[in-house]
């Protein structure tokens, strides 16, 4: 559908995407491995992102987390995970 919209003065504002769980797991992730603090907003907070957050979390990066947003501080790296010897 096209929509066009006349106005006889100027008129402004902003809008804001939907979020993306795709583009959310790909941001939680890099700003893990990163170094320092990512801030990612406009989450929305399913099952699935919270389990990454929470991997995040466990593996390699402190995640605080707000109402729509997170902020994840990466160490560069995975911390080693052991594993049982044989």
């Amino acid at each position: 559908m096209l929509v066009t919209i006349h106005s006889s003065r100027p008129i402004g504002g902003s809008i804001t995407a939907p979020p993306s769980k795709s583009m959310a797991h790909r941001a939680v992730l890099c700003s893990a491995l990163a170094e320092g603090a990512s801030h990612i907003e406009n989450l929305e907070f399913s099952k699935d992102i919270s389990a990454t957050l929470s991997a995040a979390g466990q593996l390699c990066a402190k995640v605080r987390t707000g109402a729509d947003r997170a902020v994840v501080e990466g160490l560069g790296s995975f911390l080693p995970v052991s594993a049982p010897v044989d």
